[in-house]
């Protein structure tokens, strides 16, 4: 039933679950995170270059990809980054998955990725990490099954919190399973279910065989902590365990995982973790044993990379099987996670974006930068950089020109708020480049459907340009979204009266 409601609840949202935001998605979607993780990418690249097989791309899968969001910045990341290296004449097809047909169906009809999808970089599958099976994609029609020739990459962010795992005790050097009773409550069918917050969920302790599982290197690292912990609850990423096994056996050439999620990556902080939490809206999450998802791979004689520190929001770990020397893949690590990582960027932004309104137009702008240009944080800052633009010479135009088609670039409409063709048109036009902010405009129009303040600067940009007639158009689809919109009433009727004094 837990599972079931869980399903049901991606299922029947689809895009809205991010949209809506329920589903926490900013710090595992940002530039910045998206830069981190491509620039690891590129060291593994580095790293089996010598075994890469020029008649096959290398594939990188997604699992749980949500909105594509994070998918769509890290793949044009890459490419800039590939085109730059030595590895130009590589191949890379990143492949979004996810187990909810309704977001797959949205990838497949989004116009964003239309142009990665037919330059074949990008493709979409259904893919169930609790089941496991062959993905075959939806545009190219390959299967990616054993026997791939290259290595391949697995990303997952913020889905192993969502997919089962089993939970023990440790207790005087025994173990204990915790076997989980899962209740609709008593005047609910089971099936009208909606929300996990519904269900009365208990456990009972049993004692527990050592050899729990018929995989010896789960159960070693079982009874390492049933040798080293004295008291504690524990829960054992399962599903992220067998994902392992699975994309292991997909290619003899090796696999990394770059795994983001809530969680415990050193041993010591597992006392002190929590168990898991319910969403906002109704869906639930546990927090991921990192470290002993570590040791597992560490016994099927792979490498694991762990941040130093306890992390705050995301945890961001890479796991490699096959092979044996991963230098450039450890220094990119190094310098994007474990210095300065996502998590340490996400605490730095939070109190950044809490001070914007006291920063200066050049403070603001270092922290665009800093971000990557992300396009949340451009909205965020528009209306303080907009107060500093009469003062704001060549250069510092050139300097916003170019912040704000950045942005631009790495934006990801999904209808989550942030009309990012608006602020552009609006930072264009408050310049006086009158061209590209009506270019601006029609985009949002276009994205966000017809709002009376996009149509009303539409019409104004229309009229600097000497198109009245264009501009008395879209003044009269203002009023018939707004009929009370003053601005437009008095634009109107001096457009009309200087095009009838024209005429007489």
């Amino acid at each position: 039933m837990l599972w079931r409601v869980q399903r049901d609840y991606y299922d029947q949202r689809g895009i809205q679950a991010w949209s809506l935001r329920n589903v926490p998605q900013r710090i595992t979607t940002t530039p910045h995170i998206a830069r981190a993780y491509a620039r690891i990418a590129l060291g593994y690249l580095r790293d089996v270059a010598a075994q890469l097989d020029d008649s096959e791309p290398v594939y990188i899968v997604e699992l749980g990809a949500g909105s594509g969001r994070f998918g769509y910045r890290f793949v044009k990341r890459l490419q800039q980054l590939i085109e730059r290296s030595s590895l130009t004449h590589k191949r890379f097809t990143y492949v979004m998955t996810d187990a909810s047909p309704p977001l797959v169906q949205f990838w497949q009809n989004n116009e964003t990725l239309r142009p990665l999808v037919e330059s074949g970089v990008m493709d979409f599958a259904e893919f169930d990490a609790t089941q496991r099976d062959d993905i075959t994609l939806i545009n190219s029609g390959t299967t990616l099954r054993s026997g791939l020739k290259n290595p391949l990459i697995v990303v997952a962010n913020y889905l192993f919190d969502s997919v089962p795992h089993d939970c023990f005790s440790e207790r005087d050097g025994e173990l204990f399973e915790n076997l989980v009773t899962v209740r609709a409550p008593s005047n609910e069918a089971e099936a009208e279910v909606s929300s996990v917050a519904q269900l009365n969920i208990t456990f009972e302790a049993q004692p527990a065989n050592p050899e729990y599982y018929a995989d010896p290197a789960r159960n070693h690292v079982l009874d390492a902590y049933r040798q080293r912990i004295e008291s504690a609850m524990l829960l054992l990423p399962v599903c992220a365990m067998d994902c392992v096994r699975h994309f292991e056996g997909m290619s003899a050439s090796g696999v990394m995982l770059l795994v983001g999620d809530v969680g415990s990556a050193h041993e010591e902080d597992l006392y002190e973790g929590g168990s898991g939490g319910l969403g906002a809206a109704g869906g639930f999450w546990l927090h991921v044993n990192f470290h002993a998802l570590g040791e597992y791979i560490r016994k099927l004689g792979g490498q694991v990379f762990h941040p130093p520190h306890r992390h705050m929001s995301l945890n961001v770990s890479a796991f490699i099987l096959g092979g044996s020397s991963f230098e450039e893949t450890a220094l990119a690590y190094e310098d994007t996670i474990a210095q300065g990582g996502p998590d340490d960027f996400f605490m730095l932004s939070r109190v950044t974006a809490a001070r914007l309104s006291s920063m200066s137009r050049d403070e603001l702008l270092a922290y665009l930068r800093s971000t990557g240009w992300d396009s949340d944080t451009m909205v965020e800052c528009l209306p303080y950089l907009l107060e500093s633009l009469e003062t704001a010479g060549w250069s510092t135009r050139q300097e916003l020109y170019r912040a704000f088609d950045e942005a631009w670039d790495v934006y990801y409409p999904i209808g989550d708020g942030g009309d990012v063709a608006f602020c552009c048109g609006a930072m264009r036009f408050t310049i006086g480049d009158y061209p590209k902010a009506l270019e601006y405009f029609q985009r949002s129009l276009q994205l966000s459907g017809m709002d009376p303040e996009a149509t009303f600067n539409l019409a104004v940009c229309l009229h600097r340009l000497g198109r009245v007639m264009e501009s008395l158009e879209w003044l009269d689809r203002t009023l018939e979204l707004n009929p009370a919109s003053e601005s437009a009433q008095s634009m109107r009727e001096t457009l009309r009266a200087e095009r009838n004094q024209g005429s007489a």
